[in-house]
């Protein structure tokens, strides 16, 4: 089933209805839907579909050979190209006529199987495609490759693209949409573990529970998600061993500089380098305080939730799950403490509640700026966090998320109304639960939003 990609889709359709030349740049990280979306898109169009290999420049030339004449050809025993030049030549003056769509899956395959082949990519658009209607689609799994040697200002491709998407993982909203007839908190969990990447959302055995699906993915030395984030670590980065080090010491708890670097035995400017490589792989994010009254160091998290999940709970397992001990070990070490995992997944569905909110402008004014406060409360000499601040030109909307199997009470809502005291009045009250609300006149005293979790799923469902 395709769902999500709607705005995608449509950029690539008005690309294609210019009837000019094109050139999108589609990248982003393995098993996201890349090939999917283009897939989708190209079906019913005159396209040629080349999924570049890791292999020689022989074999990519065989096979890129044989895909451009079944399409503009059929039938035909042609032989092969003398070199990607010709072929691309060729392809040109094909295209003078009609529109015809060349997709490079996997650019970054062919790029170091054929010597300078953005050199000679770069010649042929400028010689004979900038003047026919060919739609290339350049698509790459290698973030780190596809920003710097295709988009960046030192590559030959630079200046001739006319788009470029990053695909991200689906939101919350997506996934239910995938999960029709899951629960609200199933498909939550889900969600979670998966981080709504669209490949590791059909491994979900939908007439399996909640359990069996976690302990098949992750828990069994054969599971299709075992030994993913290390799989995908060791293609992108070159010495995984420090990265692995960082992100076991952010799932323990360390989110400031400082703290992981202690945690890992190295220096704050020792690991800097590697925090940025892995925020450019969007697995780990720097978070500020949304407000100048908070604090000024930013702090770090596990972005990526399979990969939050994995070094939370499977990391420590390891030894048992090769024992094929992997479903008491979930039993035991997983299972109880998935609530506590899910209060960071919970704040990221609020945000996106939120935003639709906001969109609809369901609030008395617009929000303007929102995010996570944590800071000093000089006065009570304490650590303040909220979970969510928006802020419009008139409030300021403090917000208390809770992923628990017990309804909020009042001394929530008296908790967060003490941690506000350092934002600048007025204040507007939001209080999210997985579970509902205690009544109390409290809520009403100070006009607090109570919204539960089914709520959210409501307004976020198409």
């Amino acid at each position: 089933m395709f769902i999500g990609r709607e705005k995608e889709l449509r950029w690539l359709e008005e690309q294609y209805n210019s009837s000019k030349f094109e050139m999108s740049i589609i990248y982003g990280r393995r098993r996201i839907g890349k090939t999917r979306l283009i897939k989708e898109f190209i079906k019913d169009k005159k396209a040629i579909y080349f999924l570049a290999t890791d292999s020689s420049e022989k074999l990519n030339l065989q096979l890129f050979s044989e895909y451009l004449f079944e399409v503009l050809n059929p039938g035909l025993n042609a032989a092969q190209f003398s070199d990607f030049h010709s072929a691309f030549k060729y392809l040109g003056e094909q295209a003078k006529e009609e529109r015809i769509i060349l997709v490079i899956d996997e650019y970054p395959y062919l790029a170091e199987s054929v010597n300078g082949i953005s050199s000679i990519l770069q010649r042929v658009i400028d010689e004979y495609f900038v003047d026919t209607q060919l739609f290339i689609i350049l698509c790459g799994s290698s973030m780190s490759f596809m920003e710097k040697q295709v988009l960046g200002q030192k590559s030959p491709l630079y200046g001739r693209r006319t788009s470029q998407m990053k695909l991200h993982s689906f939101t919350f909203r997506e996934v239910l949409s995938y999960f029709p007839d899951l629960s609200n908190e199933e498909v939550a969990i889900y969600y979670g573990v998966t981080g709504g990447v669209a490949e590791y959302l059909t491994f979900i055995d939908v007439n399996q529970s909640l359990d069996d699906n976690l302990i098949k993915l992750f828990f069994e030395s054969r599971g299709r998600l075992y030994e993913e984030p290390q799989n995908l670590l060791n293609q992108e980065l070159r010495d995984p061993k420090i990265y692995n080090e960082i992100l076991l010491a952010i799932a323990k708890g360390a989110s400031k500089n400082n703290e992981i670097a202690t945690a890992i035995g190295k220096r704050s400017s020792d690991i800097t380098p590697y925090l940025v490589n892995l925020q450019e792989l969007m697995i780990v994010e720097k978070i500020e305080s949304v407000t100048e009254y908070g604090s000024k160091k930013p702090i770090y998290r596990v972005k990526d939730f399979m990969y939050r999940f994995w070094f939370k709970f499977v990391k420590f397992g390891q030894a048992m799950i090769e024992l094929e001990e992997g479903k008491s070990y979930y039993n035991e070490k997983v299972k109880p403490y998935i609530n506590e995992y899910m209060g960071l997944v919970f704040e990221q569905i609020v945000f996106e509640y939120m935003n639709e909110r906001n969109s609809k402008l369901k609030f008395d004014d617009k929000i303007i700026k929102q995010g996570i406060f944590f800071g000093t409360d000089k006065q009570k000499r304490k650590e303040v966090e909220i979970d969510y601040l928006g802020i419009s030109s008139n409030k300021y909307y403090l917000g208390e998320a809770k992923w628990r199997n017990e309804k909020i009470k009042p001394k929530i809502l008296l908790s967060l109304i003490d941690k506000g005291s350092i934002i600048p009045d007025p204040h507007q009250y939001l209080l999210f639960s997985k579970s509902g609300f205690v009544e109390s006149e409290i809520f009403e005293q100070y006009d607090a939003e109570c919204i539960s979790f089914n709520e959210i799923c409501e307004a976020l469902r198409y």
